[in-house]
């Protein structure tokens, strides 16, 4: 606005000398003998061109606002890729417009990620179903199969239901973790016996595949919900078990340092590239795209929401054909 009227003030004063000079006005002395003269040129000069500048102004401002409403009657309609111009660093605007976008940002992510739940949560409902009904409707049509071909599909049938009903309350428990900002039922846990008495639970699970456990854990006290903090541990543990190699190797580690107590949880197994890492967190997403290896694609997703609520961190490392490393950060508060 300073320089706006900056160059009005300029602008007039050329046009009253323009006209001085065009009407030879300054060798007469009509400016001394006439001094309100000045005042009114300049004023004349004045309106003429802060009305100009002011027209112009105006169209530069309706043009960007006209924008501004088009964007944002996209943005109300669901279509979360526009953003609002930004202007020049600096102006006061600049912040306001640099948070809204950061929300629109947001909103869009958050709308991919609810359309994927939803294709996601379809097809993973889906499929056993489609499996159970496949195989019902054989047993119903085929009155010649034999006994142990019956049982071998009436096994998968139950096998899916299973898979079917541990999908539900997966889906269950991470919708409501998702709307929790802090968990109830908090106290003492020895995280390092809690850890051990996940790894007998899973023994049977470890020996079928003829795996070594190699356990080094340092005993720490964390105050968490210790029912949910265990499905962290057995969802770790199983993956470390369902993803290894024959006679592979489990390995749990933790140690506490001056800022926080540390849990590895390792295998030797698959491994993972570097796509699979990126998304190994997200609902519903399965590494193994052949689906040989069974599950809700849910455990890891659960088990990341469950050690936020509790204040910490988890993250993976991996090498394809070399195994993965899980590792879950506590603060110590």
């Amino acid at each position: 606005m300073g320089l706006f009227l900056m160059l009005c003030f300029i602008t007039s004063a050329l046009i009253v000398f323009a006209v001085a000079l065009i009407f030879n006005l300054m060798s007469k002395d009509f400016f001394v003998k006439n001094p309100l003269m000045i005042l009114v040129i300049g004023f004349g000069a004045s309106t003429i061109v802060g009305s100009l500048g002011l027209f112009i102004v105006m169209r530069v401002q309706t043009k960007r606002m006209t924008e501004v409403r088009d964007v944002l009657d996209k943005i109300a309609n669901g279509d979360y890729s526009k953003r609002l111009p930004m202007p020049k660093d600096g102006s006061i605007f600049y912040d306001l417009l640099l948070d809204f976008n950061k929300m629109v940002d947001y909103l869009n992510s958050t709308a991919i990620l609810q359309n994927d739940f939803a294709s996601n949560f379809s097809h993973e409902f889906k499929t056993p179903i489609v499996s159970i009904k496949g195989y019902a409707e054989i047993l119903e049509k085929r009155e010649n199969l034999s006994e142990e071909e019956r049982k071998k599909f009436l096994k998968i049938i139950i096998d899916e239901a299973d898979r079917l009903t541990n999908l539900a309350s997966s889906t269950l428990l991470i919708s409501k973790l998702d709307s929790k900002q802090y968990l109830e039922e908090i106290q003492p846990v020895r995280v390092d016996e809690q850890i051990e008495e996940c790894i007998l639970l899973l023994n049977n699970a470890m020996q079928k595949k003829n795996l070594d456990v190699e356990i080094e854990l340092s005993p720490y006290t964390l105050h968490a919900n210790a029912d949910l903090l265990k499905e962290v541990w057995i969802n770790l543990l199983s993956n470390a078990i369902k993803y290894n190699s024959e006679s592979g190797k489990v390995s749990v580690k933790s140690a506490v340092t001056e800022s926080c107590y540390v849990v590895t949880v390792s295998d030797t197994g698959i491994g993972m590239n570097e796509k699979t890492q990126i998304h190994i967190f997200d609902k519903y997403f399965q590494g193994d795209s052949s689906h040989l290896k069974k599950g809700t694609g849910l455990g890891l997703s659960i088990a990341r929401r469950i050690v936020e609520l509790t204040g910490g961190n988890i993250t993976v490392e991996s090498k394809l054909g070399e195994g993965s490393t899980f590792t879950v950060l506590f603060p110590r508060k």
